[in-house]
């Protein structure tokens, strides 16, 4: 039905996509009632009254006070009140201006965390009511969800506490009562007590301070109008460095952190400086028009986002805005500076125009993931990151993977519950979003999207919007002649909104023309979708000649480009669009003669869209790995990061499907380090800045892989710069150390020693990005007692791993290598439960082991553990869909073993297999490393 309704909207102008999603929204209202809170009441104001007591920041009980008046108006007569809350409230009132309105009962629903308030009298429309309540809650000690509390130890080895707010998506709840809506914005004020020693810090300036001998009252100015998820607060004894610009009209902006990261919070200061005045700039629309008064940033040491766009105090993880050059890689800068891009666009892009429900999730962001790559590019442009390449591999290329699944959701898409709404912030949203916002730009040209996207936020601003208020407004903007006849841009972008997937685009042939056509790309082979989507065609052939403005395919037809002036063609130039191209036997040919000869006449992003497209076909059964293959073997003089990043993406998923000590496993290892000889002939350990940022990205990449895979030279390199660290503490270059730091600790000759070197070391270096290298080097040794240790580590609260990091710990162990995968199977098996009363992200520690299963033996014990679980339990659906995905991941292994077994001339398990492997890596042992 669905489907029918989508592709009639197609070639029809009777309806519009907001209509029809709307439709769709109401059909499933029953299975949903009560999740979404009625529109009879709507708050505009907030007055927040909290009251922290001073045991609950010094390690004592968490229990805080609280009162709220929520002033609000009704839109229709009604005697009903709905409301979000997960605090304990003992008492409500309700009045008006000159009078009490009496309130009959109220009910609490814990599932779907609302109280609903009846009164004995009729709410009427134009007059503005008070609700008060008083409430009594806790600080979240381990989620870090709500209001919730985090500690941290100082140089001098000190404990402290700080308390400090996650809301999004669903969780102010927590904190205190409110209509925790997106589109239900309001106005918020806010007075914290709290101890004396501790400071204070929202989304808007201190107005005034009200201190007594025990504690101190901070009330803090009016927020602009906003959604509760933006609403934050900080208690803590931060040291904050500060700076006031005229850059931005003078707002002042500081970072604040552990007293002794202040000096490691310079650059996150400059650069949040840099970003706030280009974006001033692009949108038209000032920072300080906003009135929220102040930029903040925070570096939390527990948060569970890698960080938070509260309006005007954005919360970070500290490695997110922490820089020191002895510790942080220029990868993690690089990641530094692009996370604080992505969280200043939302202050326009979510917090001045806010969706107007979480299905719309793209709205926020995809714009913001796009921006952080644009403003990054703009404000660094002289340091040569190349930062638009990389979205392509980061971004467009991860989204197309999460988008070939037959299960894959739309970028608006139906979210009632909060586990549905917290799932909507994922790849989809983020990659899939930004990629078609970047097509969107390239399809009208960045001017006409610059003053489309400036009126977008002016004509919404402090209001809540919708994906046809975004699109009808590019529409009205899209000069003639760029889009298909006849049509508007709303028409043209409605598939890419409201259906899931993306077209692989077939290219054929025929005579003197290439005839393309389109279908839904999918990795299952038996999955039908008749989606049709309007394609922008571009492209580049063999004689430099390009299409400027794309070519439309059209939904249901075919495009015939006349082929008799080039040898070869590129459809999709410079991975614009976002779909993938599936060229004929002929093209292909073409394609791979064309990288053999003279690989650089086509463009290095180009190069990589070409692999992985290939590999993907072939993951999905579209082509054979054995003619992936022939585009592989021009590695061997490839030197640009992305093609390689493809590669090795690509490569290592079908390593990891096969089973790296398996014999197939082994033969596709071998063919990957094949091509490592030139590229990898100068590479230096020590000074990998010397060439570049790009370049001190790859080689990591290019070493970790080799090492992984068992390049002697690598391998005798890494135990060479360990030993030297343990010995006389020669330090690491930080842009390798974690390829360091793994792999002595995976091919360690006393892996004991060296095991404890580092768990030692994690104990007494206090530095964010050191931490994560130790982190993950920590799962690569092969010790199975140690590995077992490490996983009970990280479920004890006496350790200190941190909760936040329970995930990386656990995928560093079943990662690494079939020795930790077994450990961290059967450590889960045994203590499941532990693990999901320690851990809320518990069951999903289940799912990232299983998606690296390669034997029946795996699929055994799992099926032990669904036997043991009630089938209706949710951890009984989470081994379910493990044991389903594991039999889907043997049953994909099988269909592909003729043909690598064809390509490697294996006819049947033999010692010719581990002699071809040897000797590959006695001849690459042979390469000087400089």
């Amino acid at each position: 039905m669905l489907v029918i309704l989508f592709l009639s909207l197609l070639s029809s102008s009777s309806a519009t996509p907001g209509d029809l999603f709307h439709t769709r929204l109401d059909n499933v209202t029953n299975k949903y009632e009560g999740y979404r809170l009625p529109n009879t009441t709507i708050p505009f104001r907030y007055d927040i009254n909290l009251n922290i007591p001073e045991e609950a920041l010094t390690g004592g009980n968490t229990s805080y006070s609280g009162t709220v008046n929520i002033l609000f108006e009704v839109s229709e007569s009604t005697n009903k009140i709905v409301l979000h809350s997960l605090v304990d409230i003992y008492n409500l009132s309700l009045s008006t201006s000159n009078s009490s309105v009496q309130i009959v009962n109220n009910t609490v629903d814990k599932t779907r965390e609302t109280i609903t308030i009846l009164t004995a009298t009729t709410l009427s429309a134009n007059i503005d009511y008070t609700l008060y309540i008083t409430f009594n809650a806790s600080l979240e000690p381990v989620n870090m969800l709500g209001f919730y509390r985090s500690e941290y130890t100082v140089a001098n080895g000190t404990k402290e506490y700080l308390a400090t707010t996650q809301f999004e998506s669903t969780d102010a709840r927590r904190a205190f009562p409110c209509f925790d809506e997106p589109g239900f914005k309001a106005v918020f004020t806010l007075t914290l007590q709290h101890p004396v020693g501790f400071e204070a810090i929202a989304n808007t300036p201190v107005m005034s301070t009200f201190p007594t001998a025990k504690s101190i009252t901070t009330l803090f100015e009016d927020t602009p109008t906003m959604s509760t998820y933006l609403l934050a607060f900080t208690i803590s004894k931060f040291v904050c460095m500060k700076f006031i610009t005229s850059d931005v009209d003078g707002i002042p902006i500081s970072v604040c952190a552990r007293s002794h990261f202040e000096n490691d919070t310079i650059l996150a200061l400059e650069y949040g400086v840099q970003v706030l005045d280009a974006l001033d700039t692009w949108t038209g629309y000032p920072y300080k028009s906003t009135n929220i008064g102040k930029m903040d940033q925070l570096a939390i040491p527990d948060f569970s986002a890698g960080a938070m766009e509260n309006w005007g105090m954005v919360n970070y993880r500290e490695y997110l805005l922490i820089y020191n050059p002895e510790y942080t890689s220029n990868l993690y800068k690089q990641r530094m500076l692009s996370v604080i891009a992505h969280e200043f666009t939302h202050m326009w892009f979510g917090n001045l125009v806010t969706l107007q429900w979480w299905s719309y999730t793209f709205l926020n962001e995809g714009f913001a993931r796009y921006f952080q790559y644009f403003l990054l590019n703009k404000i660094n442009s002289s340091q040569n990151y190349e930062i638009e390449k990389q979205f392509i591999i980061e971004q467009q290329q991860t989204a197309f993977i999460v988008d070939s699944h037959s299960s894959s959701g739309s970028l608006t898409s139906e979210a009632f519950t909060p586990k549905e709404i917290n799932n909507k912030f994922g790849t989809i949203s983020y990659n899939k979003g930004a990629s078609v916002i970047r097509m969107v730009e390239n399809v009208i040209g960045s001017t006409v999207f610059q003053t489309a996207i400036q009126k977008y936020l002016a004509n919404n601003a402090f209001s809540s919007t919708t994906p046809e208020i975004l699109w009808n407004t590019i529409s009205n903007d899209v000069p003639n002649g760029l889009l298909p006849d006849g049509l508007n841009f709303t028409q043209v972008i409605d598939a890419w909104t409201y259906r899931p997937g993306f077209p692989v685009i077939t290219a054929n042939l025929r005579g003197n023309n290439v005839v393309l056509s389109q279908k839904r790309f999918s990795y299952n082979t038996s999955f039908s979708d008749s989606t049709q989507w309007y394609v922008p065609i571009t492209y580049m052939t063999s004689n430099k000649n390009y299409s400027t403005n794309a070519t439309w395919l059209l939904p249901n037809s075919t495009l015939t480009l006349d082929a008799r002036n080039f040898s070869w063609l590129i459809i999709n130039h410079n991975s614009a669009g976002y779909y993938r191209v599936h060229y004929d036997t002929t093209l292909r040919t073409k394609l791979v003669r064309a990288l053999l000869e003279d690989h650089l006449q086509i463009t290095d992003v180009n190069r990589a869209q070409i692999l992985d497209d290939m590999l993907n076909l072939a993951r999905g059964h579209y082509v054979k790995y054995s003619e992936v293959f022939q585009f592989v073997n021009y590695l061997k003089k490839e030197m640009s990061y992305y093609p390689w990043y493809t590669a090795v993406r690509g490569l290592n998923y079908l390593i990891v499907r096969l089973g790296l000590e398996s014999t197939l496993g082994q033969r596709v290892a071998s063919l990957l380090l094949d091509q490592f000889n030139n590229v990898t002939a100068n590479v230096s350990y020590v000074d990998l800045n010397a060439t570049g940022h790009v370049d001190s990205l790859k080689w990591p990449l290019l070493w970790s892989t080799a090492c992984r895979l068992g390049h002697p030279t690598c391998i005798v390199e890494a135990k060479k710069q360990f030993r030297l660290l343990r010995i006389n503490g020669t330090s690491i270059n930080p842009n390798i150390r974690d390829v360091i730091y793994c792999n002595a600790l995976r091919y360690s000759d006393n892996s004991s020693a060296d095991w404890e070197f580092l768990w030692k070391r994690l104990h007494s270096v206090d530095q964010p990005h050191e931490t994560i290298y130790i982190l993950m080097a920590l799962g690569c040794t092969k010790n199975k007692e140690l590995l077992s240790y490490y996983l009970d580590q990280s479920i004890n609260s006496s350790s200190i791993i941190r909760v936040q990091d329970v995930a990386t710990v656990w995928s560093a162990v079943h990662s690494s290598s079939s020795v930790g995968l077994q450990v961290a199977l059967e450590k889960f098996m045994k203590n499941h439960s532990n693990i999901i009363n320690y851990y809320s992200g518990g069951i999903t520690l289940l799912s990232g082991i299983a998606d690296r299963f390669t034997t029946e033996a795996h699929v055994a014990q799992i099926q032990n553990l669904m036997n043991q679980q009630e089938s209706n339990s949710t951890l009984g659906k989470a081994v379910k869909n493990a044991l389903d995905s594991s039999r889907e991941n043997l049953k994909w292994q099988s269909s592909i073993k003729n043909d690598l077994e064809a390509y490697f001339g294996i006819v049947e398990p033999s010692s010719a297999t581990s002699f071809g492997v040897s000797m590959t890596l006695l001849l690459l042992s042979l390469i000087i490393i400089v």
